[in-house]
């Protein structure tokens, strides 16, 4: 049994998806999820609460019991649970694996046997070669209306570029003006290498975006209200684009990742988080461009 601990906002959610799934894939064994920490309504430090959104994809999610996450954190509350979790792990260990640090740790492609993970994993590293699996799983079934399917006609059939905008702060984001330059290089970027770029822009705080950004290229702004459930319509839309300018952002990321066409372009932020203490080298794939 591979059991991921679930956290965080929707693309966080998949990264933890992604590498339990891969270790269950590796050990031939179930994949349980633990969304426990969704029952937590108010988050240390300001973070805004979230929800359990892996339910808008194509996966059939199995929910760990707190027997089971007691088995491998060994946290019984009866001295008679805890007595016989003691015995079934002498017998057969369940192992909790805590992420070691922000890089990709490679000793988890290999793990045999039962284990709890609990981190972030932050790396196509841990889940490339189950890419087919993810891509199925991954799939959303979109409740967008006649306006949403008319503009995911307009992506499909335009050189689009998804430009995701991310102004939400946690404390480890980039500056304004840092970002507005970004911004303006990535779109450059783009433009130089695609002939009639079309960006169409989401953003977590549409009001910046048009009063900060200076757009000299075609664009299309996606209203809130094209989002969706669970913002299942928006990362739809968005994955159908051609190519990407993403924020230090999970969201944006999986977005990029998950897209299939095989000429797009990926432009990142080299910057992914302020702590210099903190590697991001194994986040961003080799073939997108870091800027």
């Amino acid at each position: 049994m591979i059991i991921a601990k679930i956290h965080g906002g929707i693309g966080n959610q998949m990264f933890q998806y992604a590498a339990a799934r891969r270790l269950a894939h590796y050990n031939n064994t179930e994949l349980k999820l633990d969304i426990f920490h969704y029952e937590t309504k108010v988050l240390p430090g300001g973070l805004p609460y979230r929800t359990f959104d892996l339910s808008v994809f194509n996966i059939q999610p199995v929910y760990a019991s707190q027997k089971e996450v007691d088995l491998f954190k060994n946290t019984a509350a009866a001295p008679v649970a805890k007595l016989l979790n003691k015995l079934q792990n002498k017998i057969r260990p369940h192992t909790m694996i805590y992420e070691p640090h922000y890089h990709f740790y490679p000793d988890l492609l290999t793990k045999k046997g039962n284990y709890y993970l609990d981190g972030y994993w932050q790396s196509e590293k841990y889940f490339s070669d189950i890419k087919d699996i993810l891509q199925k799983e991954f799939i959303i079934t979109t409740t967008l209306n006649d306006e949403g399917k008319a503009l995911l006609e307009r992506i499909k059939n335009e050189n689009s570029v998804c430009l995701n905008i991310r102004r939400q702060d946690d404390g480890n984001r980039y500056t304004s003006d840092y970002f507005e330059k970004y911004i303006t290089d990535a779109m450059d970027l783009i433009a130089s290498k695609v002939n009639n770029a079309h960006f169409f822009i989401v953003s977590d705080d549409l009001n910046w975006v048009r009063e900060n950004v200076k757009f000299r290229y075609p664009h299309t702004i996606i209203e809130k209200h094209l989002y969706g459930d669970k913002f299942r319509d928006c990362l739809h839309m968005l994955i159908n684009c051609k190519h990407f300018i993403i924020p230090n952002s999970s969201f944006g990321w999986w977005a990029a990742w998950l897209n299939t066409n095989p000429d797009k372009i990926v432009v990142a932020p080299d910057k992914w988080v302020l702590d210099p203490k903190i590697s991001t080298q194994d986040l961003i794939p080799t073939s997108w461009i870091r800027l």
